[in-house]
């Protein structure tokens, strides 16, 4: 293409203050390592906003410069988790979802295939679909002014809990290796966490927007629900599945609980459990029950003990547990409350 007619092939341009739809991300995960870290580079500075600037030898230096704000909507299969090192490392931009569709039983697939055929149940969600955005959009045809000073604060601070977690749990642990002179291997860890502000301020628009569909114009707590399954389901999935087990086991989990939870070895559950603890998510100890000893009498741990840390224990709290649907188990009445 003639570098004069290149503008009008520009992607960037086009998507502009739109939402640019991508049936399945999966094919870009599935590049080789080099040519995913470009795309995924590349994608982590578009999705600044802030334009873009190339050089090639071919049509030589190339900017778009100024506000170009655009959104991503995409599904995919399960992220490969050298993909959520990449993402890590550059400073991820995307959350996700996991849909977590229920199991349904025989009589509901039979059901599937005795009504409309697939493609005309799709044509209906679409159309609903149309018709319900162009209804938001006919009621606020020249946007929508936010009070963002008439938002709660206990909600406004829940949300910045969420991103602090969300921060951790994003967080990469680089490990490498050196051989000194007496042959010894040396490992290292360095944790790469992002600062939470822009996780914050990008839960904070899901929630005005989640508010904006239910027709308000300032956020609540029934918009916390998103935001909660969002920040557990945007970290590495492994990482996610264990937080996930960690929070149903009361805050508290032994190695062994780890290996059934992970379906994994014990060198694999211990490796989890030590990135949870440099990453600040989780502290640990022994486990006095899996203690052996060696040929010389000297004692060692087989096992670990992972315990959230204080900084988390919200989120095992009855007012997470209420916002997530989970049910709450009722207040015991102590010795000194009962009616005698």
């Amino acid at each position: 293409v003639r570098k004069k007619d290149l503008k009008d092939v520009d992607l960037l341009p086009r998507l502009k203050y739109k939402m640019f739809l991508i049936r399945d991300l999966s094919t870009l995960f599935s590049k080789r390592d080099d040519d995913l870290l470009e795309c995924l580079g590349l994608l982590t500075r578009v999705l600044d906003g802030e334009g873009l600037n190339t050089d090639s030898g071919i049509h030589g230096q190339r900017q778009y410069v100024g506000e170009y704000l655009f959104m991503i909507l995409a599904g995919s299969t399960p992220i490969p988790p050298r993909v959520w090192k990449m993402m890590g490392n550059l400073g991820s931009r995307l959350f996700f979802l996991n849909m977590s569709a229920r199991e349904k039983s025989e009589e509901e697939l039979a059901g599937q295939i005795s009504t409309k055929a697939h493609k005309e149940k799709e044509k209906i969600c679409r159309l609903a679909t149309k018709e319900f955005l162009y209804t938001l959009w006919s009621k606020n045809p020249d946007g929508i002014s936010w009070n963002n000073a008439e938002d709660p604060q206990e909600v406004k601070l829940i949300i910045a809990r969420c991103a602090k977690l969300l921060a951790k749990l994003r967080g990469v642990v680089n490990v490498w290796s050196e051989r000194g002179e007496n042959g010894t291997e040396y490992s290292y860890t360095s944790p790469i966490v992002e600062m939470p502000d822009r996780i914050n301020q990008l839960l904070y628009n899901l929630c005005r927007g989640h508010a904006v569909v239910l027709g308000r114009t300032q956020i609540n707590e029934d918009d916390l629900k998103l935001v909660t399954e969002l920040v557990l389901d945007s970290a590495n999935t492994i990482r996610a599945k264990l937080f996930r087990k960690l929070l149903e086991n009361n805050g508290r989990m032994t190695t062994s609980e780890v290996e059934v939870a992970l379906k994994c070895s014990k060198p694999t559950a211990l490796k989890e459990m030590e990135i949870l603890k440099i990453l600040g998510v989780c502290t640990q100890t022994d486990d006095d029950k899996d203690a052996l000893k060696d040929s010389d009498g000297k004692t060692f741990w087989q096992g670990k003990i992972i315990i959230l840390s204080e900084d988390f224990k919200w989120f095992l709290g009855n007012e997470c547990k209420k916002i997530r649907g989970i049910p709450v188990e009722p207040k015991q009445d102590t010795l000194s409350e009962l009616p005698f």
